[in-house]
């Protein structure tokens, strides 16, 4: 349970546990409560979470450097000048 606290866990991994509990928790509601977790057996996919979890943490830390790497050539400019003896083309 602790793994799927994370704010690495997003809707698309929580449809994972969904499949993989063959379950339908209610993640998004506002009834969502322990019980429900542990009516869906994680326990018994533990390892199975394990993974999701980790490709969670994996795939924020993607989207982190992405979103940098964006606000960074969003601003840049190209300049072109001519080089050696080729025509500007």
């Amino acid at each position: 349970m602790q793994d799927l606290s994370k704010d690495s866990i997003k809707i698309r991994h929580w449809e994972e546990v969904k499949t993989i509990t063959k379950t339908d928790l209610k993640y998004e509601s506002d009834l969502f409560k322990l019980e429900d977790m542990l009516k869906a057996d994680l326990l018994a996919v533990k390892e199975e979470i394990s993974e999701i979890a980790d490709y969670a943490d994996k795939q924020l830390r993607i989207e982190e450097k992405l979103k940098v790497i964006i606000e960074y050539w969003e601003n840049e400019q190209f300049e072109f000048a001519p080089y050696k003896a080729r025509d500007n083309v």
